[in-house]
């Protein structure tokens, strides 16, 4: 379970409940005030494999507000130079 306290709020998750859902307490008397839910489904996208992968998600906080560090998969195209040396040693080597 990770705990972490903001704006006079106490807010808790469990890894063995569905992805995003924390619980609410109040710090000074530890009663539970209610449930609050993470919206990200606009991150995984309906992706199951990566919603499982982020399921140990850290819940961080700077006091004013709560955030989760989530891991996202993005598909980057980038050029590779690829010096006249290495393309011959690649040629000799296939």
């Amino acid at each position: 379970m990770t705990w972490v306290y903001c704006q006079d709020r106490i807010y808790a998750r469990r890894n063995n409940v569905d992805f995003g859902n924390l619980i609410v307490f109040d710090p000074k008397n530890f009663k539970k005030l209610g449930e609050a839910k993470l919206e990200c489904d606009d991150i995984f996208r309906s992706n199951r494999v990566l919603k499982k992968a982020n399921s140990n998600y850290p819940l961080l906080t700077d006091g004013r507000a709560l955030y989760a560090l989530l891991m996202t998969v993005e598909k980057r195209e980038r050029l590779v130079k690829v010096g006249k040396e290495e393309c011959q040693q690649a040629l000799k080597k296939a």
